[in-house]
């Protein structure tokens, strides 16, 4: 059983040396008030200006 659990913890630490960091970003929210969405407010997400000829789209369920 011993050799078992060294096994395991093994390949655990061999599976997570090819790891790799991601880039921290807020989770995408916002606001679903009946007030603020009458009004169409954008969601609170990073500011980018979008090269000429690029466009973006983001489809978003609850």
């Amino acid at each position: 059983m011993k050799l078992f659990s060294f096994v395991v913890l093994g390949t655990c630490l061999l599976l997570s040396l090819n790891a790799q960091a991601r880039p921290v970003t807020p989770f995408f929210t916002f606001n679903q008030s009946p007030l603020v969405q009458l009004y169409g407010l954008p969601a609170i997400e990073e500011a980018r200006i979008l090269d000429p000829g690029e466009q973006r789209y983001r489809l978003q369920a609850d």
